[in-house]
């Protein structure tokens, strides 16, 4: 099936096909949010509906803290609590603190009861953003009335220049530009010199506002709410789609710096600082890719001596630890000025909803702690068995090696040799797909107060074991295999060097087609879905709607970004740690980034409930553990150099003094070149500074507006 045919908009009879299943679009464009109801069906099983809720006046209390308590004079059952909670819900939405509109319509197999929720006045919006103390750009012709200049990206000597981008905002269709204009909290008085909100932050604001009001975990934690979700804007998925973010027929699209302008304006910015680095990523990745395939050519010149490609893999080894510090600093620069002109530098932590899974009498408890410390004990077994299993197929490997006319438990040491290579590879993944299911399922049951918080520890678990897993197998052929035990195969060690780049051959291409079939997969999932949906006799002749298909799908949390973020993360590993043994996984790398990318827009727009933009300064914890990769990487790489390729024959003790002493100079170099380079670009720093020169003026200074 084509990217054509699965994803159309059929205009005039307003229906849309999605995965091979026609869906009706209805007036989806009017609404922001769903909540969604379980309601029981006719020969079903509704048993939940008709117990009775334990202490309802307390549970009252909790889900509307702001209201008034209610009393209960007897028992009432499930299915009548849900229905006074949503009636009074719709009661706040329509009353003065919102003025929203509501509307609802009941599933195609008619087992859940959707409530659509949307804001209607512009002015509550105002209000709403106001009390919540939500940010918002200056107008750049506020600046033009203030008689001063809009800073921008470009500064040629004293003056700013402005460069309007092919593309047009997604809201108001002005053509984008490079201005960088304040953001200051908005205040109704200021509004008229302020930008209109874009939707990420009227959902942000919305939602916010909500949760002072009604407690979604408390719903959702009592069962009397199954889902919530803000609605997909199909007319803009389309736009995004015409300019190829989430195109299927457009996979080898080169990446442009203002791709991400324009993401933010539909997925907010977790999912845009997301394909930004992705972006800057594959853009950077394009030098290494270059420089491997000279290698790669040079490798198989016969011209070429041994020796003398010693030299060429030790200068792409001094070059692939350049390339990471300025990449890294780079990006960091380009993230710090993303994050200025999204209005994110400085931006006040969001009051996140406490987790559904949260409990206060069980936080510091012993239980809790056990809880907490059996995680972490599960994490070093993980580790322990990957270090186990290193050691115990390179000992199965050498000895196939040594004897290849002979066989192992029956099988043929060539056979053997051969199934080395593969089991290196099975471990890891099979270690990774027991592990990273487990650890997310083990931090989600953990008592976390915040989905930030939980996304915090579940990162540092998650990686401290992916790091060992995938990365010690590869470390010990080329670190310990030649010292330790039986050493290199072959008896040299070219054979450890030989044996190295060719697992990582294998576990690369390996690890390429295992990330697609897991975008893949969860598209297929969501088709399945679909699809048994439509085949239930409840749904028989009903039309399924463009709303329901999204409470169907799952929404895009912590865990799949945290995923996504690991996959790119680990790439940028590899090469920055054994990119000198294997410059082929640049070429790789590079060509993959491309469908990797486009694969993972078409889930997020698609097979994922819309994200619910948060404020976020960046990438968080990610960044340190870019760096923390590039110095490794580097340490690595003046190892291999030095100790494996061994250009000039030396002694031990020699070879012990000259790592240090280049391991230190590249540590060194690598921390001047950070210095000198900053963690602004100049851009950024001119428009900071103008800014803060001029912003008052821009705000308060209202001559210009008198007659």
């Amino acid at each position: 099936m084509t990217d054509s045919e699965t994803f159309r908009l059929l205009g005039s009879n307003g229906e849309i096909t999605l995965f091979g299943v026609s869906v009706q679009s209805g007036n989806h464009e009017d609404w922001q949010f769903v909540m969604g109801f379980p309601r029981p069906v006719k020969d079903g099983d509704n048993k939940e509906f008709e117990k009775f809720v334990d202490q309802p006046g307390d549970l009252w209390k909790d889900i509307f803290p702001r209201s008034e308590p209610k009393r209960f004079d007897k028992p009432i059952t499930m299915q009548d609590f849900s229905d006074q909670a949503r009636k009074k819900i719709e009661e706040i939405l329509e009353g003065p603190n919102f003025h929203c509109k509501t509307g609802n319509y009941v599933s195609i197999d008619g087992d859940e009861y959707f409530l659509k929720i949307a804001l209607k006045e512009k002015d509550m919006l105002h209000s709403l953003a106001e009390r919540v103390e939500a940010r918002a750009r200056v107008k750049p012709s506020a600046y033009e009335k203030a008689k001063v200049v809009c800073p921008t990206e470009h500064k040629v000597g004293e003056e700013f220049k402005r460069y309007e981008s092919e593309h047009r905002n997604l809201h108001t269709k002005d053509k984008q530009d490079n201005c960088c204009p304040a953001h200051v909290l908005f205040r109704k008085a200021l509004k008229d010199k302020l930008e209109d909100f874009e939707e990420p932050n009227v959902l942000r604001i919305l939602r916010r506002h909500i949760i002072n009001y009604i407690q979604i975990q408390e719903l959702q934690k009592a069962g009397v709410v199954s889902s919530f979700f803000a609605v997909h804007q199909w007319q803009h998925l389309q736009e995004l789609h015409n300019r190829g973010w989430n195109n299927l027929s457009r996979l080898w699209s080169w990446p442009k710096d203002g791709t991400a302008d324009f993401i933010v304006q539909y997925t907010g910015v977790q999912v845009a600082f997301l394909f930004h680095l992705y972006n800057t990523f594959t853009r950077w990745l394009s030098g290494p890719a270059v420089l491997s395939t000279v290698n790669f050519v040079l490798r198989r010149c016969p011209f070429t001596s041994a020796r003398e490609m010693k030299f060429v893999d030790s200068a792409y080894g001094a070059m692939l630890c350049m390339w990471t510090t300025v990449f890294l600093v780079r990006y960091n620069q380009l993230l710090n000025l993303k994050t200025y002109r999204w209005g994110m530098e400085g931006a006040e932590r969001e009051i996140v909803p406490v987790r559904k899974e949260f409990s206060d009498e069980y936080r510091g408890s012993i239980l809790d702690g056990l809880q907490k410390f059996a995680h972490s004990l599960l994490c070093l077994v993980f580790i322990v068995e990957t270090i186990g299993a290193a050691q115990v197929i390179s000992s199965v490997s050498h000895e196939a090696h040594a004897h290849p006319e002979e066989s192992t438990r029956g099988i043929p040491n060539t056979t053997v040799i051969l199934l080395a290579k593969y089991a290196i590879t099975l471990n890891i993944k099979v270690v990774d797909l027991i592990w990273t299911p487990l650890s997310t399922w083990l931090s989600k049951k953990e008592n976390w107060r915040t989905e930030p918080e939980m996304k915090s520890h579940m990162i540092v678990k998650l990686f401290a074991v992916k790091f060992v897993v995938f990365y010690y197998p590869f470390a010990h052929t080329i670190l310990i295999q030649p010292y330790w035990g039986k050493g290199c195969d072959g008896g040299e060690m070219s054979g450890c060097v030989s044996k190295l780049r060719s697992d990582l051959y294998f576990f690369f291409v390996c690890q390429v087609l295992s990330e697609a079939f897991a975008v893949c997969m969860t598209l297929a999932s969501v088709y399945w879905s679909v699809r048994s949906e439509l085949k239930s006799k409840r749904a028989q002749n009903h039309k399924f709607t463009y709303l329901e298909l999204q409470a169907k799908v799952p929404e895009y949390g912590e865990a799949e970004q945290i995923q996504d973020y690991m996959q790119l993360v680990l790439s940028f590993g590899f090469i920055a740690m054994f990119g000198v043994t294997c410059p082929s996984m640049s070429i790789l790398c590079f060509f993959v980034t491309f469908p990797i990318k486009r694969l993972l827009a078409y889930k997020i727009s698609y097979a994922h409930q819309r994200v619910i933009p948060r404020v976020e300064e960046g990438i968080g914890a990610w960044r340190s553990i870019m760096n923390f990769i590039a110095y490794i990487g580097v340490t690595c790489t003046c190892y291999i150099v030095i100790f494996v390729f061994s250009i000039e024959h030396m002694d031990f003790a020699s070879k012990l003094l000259v790592f240090i002493l280049s391991e230190r100079a590249l540590m060194g170099l690598k921390w001047v070149m950070e210095t000198f380079m900053g963690t602004k670009t100049v851009a950024q720093l001119r428009a900071e500074e103008h800014n803060e020169k001029v912003l008052d003026k821009v705000l308060n200074d209202n001559d210009h507006d008198k007659p």
